[in-house]
């Protein structure tokens, strides 16, 4: 059975097992953002890192199994953070993952850094290159 949502308590050590394999050091795992997960019997496949402030939803980074890319994984993922902020007020999401090709899929157009309060862009990675944005104001109206 799939289970994509934020990570419960209960996640953490599937989560720092699943990011260590994938190369993180405990530097960049034990952060101030929230976590969320995706299972496939109880086995976790993906894991996303996002936070929010003021009206932005910020996805700092997903991360899928590389035996499971190319599964919709990564996009479910990604729709889940933006749906879980809009429903908690944000209005706009703001995407710092390199893969153009998948940011576009998911209607993401590249943003000016201008065009991101500073307050934002002072909270994002200094080493991002592009920073991507869509509005969530009726994102998710077509989809049910």
């Amino acid at each position: 059975m799939i289970s994509i949502r934020k990570a419960v308590t209960e996640d953490i050590d599937n989560i720092i097992e699943f990011l260590s394999d994938m190369g993180f050091n405990h530097k960049n795992i034990y952060t101030n953002k929230d976590y969320f997960v995706y299972y496939d019997n109880d086995v976790l496949l993906g894991c996303g890192m996002a936070f929010s402030e003021a009206e932005y939803c910020i996805i700092d980074n997903i991360i899928v199994n590389e035996i499971y890319r190319r599964n919709k994984i990564g996009t479910a993922i990604a729709k889940t953070v933006m749906n879980y902020y809009e429903l908690k007020g944000a209005k706009i999401a703001l995407c710092c993952l390199p893969c153009d090709n998948f940011c576009r899929s998911l209607r993401f157009n590249i943003a000016s850094w201008n065009d991101i309060p500073l307050l934002i862009r002072n909270m994002l990675d200094k080493d991002t290159k592009k920073i991507y944005t869509v509005s969530l104001e009726g994102y998710f109206k077509d989809c049910c």
